[in-house]
């Protein structure tokens, strides 16, 4: 004969007893559990493309000419906007470039495989007065020569007094590959707004409500 016993429920479900066994309240597993995938979604959405988009940078030049003497600055910066190296040469007296050529390899060591070839480099190195002063940042071969060009005009020029040069060290990996998996980053900060925003209007629930019982 089945006899309910009203006290064995209460027993079986107070906080006392979760608490030794070792059950945590479904609030505090929620928590743990956003805040994990708050990390985990730190490290994929925020860490990779950062580390992708240092690899293959954007820099911003500027030069720019007080009195006599041209000073010559950098920011070479990961998700576009974000720098991660700067480069400063006072008296800049020339300019020209460097040039590295890709190589191929095979994608096995096993003869008869595929070769691949490495993606070409250049590179646009502006001298200061000093001989081992000089700023040098990544451009792409592409547009490398019109880079220098720009330079050169403007250090002829004495009525110019400012030039902004954006050096994109290659199109196909810092740019479009880039700008790809900078969404990445683009949407966990939305995500994480979004988050943030509900917890915060969530508590002023939970408050208003308490007010309203009291």
């Amino acid at each position: 004969m089945f006899v309910c016993d009203p006290w064995s429920h209460s027993a079986m479900s107070s906080p006392e007893n979760d608490h030794s066994n070792g059950n945590k309240p479904p609030a505090a597993r929620k928590t743990r559990t956003s805040f994990g995938a708050f990390l985990l979604g730190a490290a994929f959405c925020g860490g990779f493309p950062a580390l992708f988009t240092a690899i293959a940078p954007v820099s911003y030049v500027r030069l720019e000419r007080v009195g006599d003497e041209v000073r010559a600055s950098s920011s070479t910066c990961l998700l576009f906007f974000v720098p991660y190296a700067r480069q400063q040469v006072t008296g800049v007296v020339g300019v020209n470039d460097r040039f590295h050529e890709g190589t191929l390899s095979r994608s096995r060591p096993e003869p008869g495989k595929r070769r691949v070839r490495s993606e070409d480099e250049a590179f646009l190195i502006l001298h200061g007065a000093a001989e081992d002063e000089l700023l040098e940042v990544s451009v792409s071969p592409v547009n490398i020569k019109g880079r220098v060009e720009d330079v050169e005009q403007f250090l002829k020029d004495p009525q110019a007094k400012e030039l902004r040069l954006f050096c994109v060290s290659n199109w196909k990996f810092a740019v479009f590959a880039g700008g790809l998996v900078s969404l990445l980053t683009v949407l966990w900060i939305v995500g994480t707004v979004i988050w943030i925003g509900g917890g915060i209007l969530s508590l002023l629930g939970l408050k208003r409500r308490a007010r309203g019982r009291d």
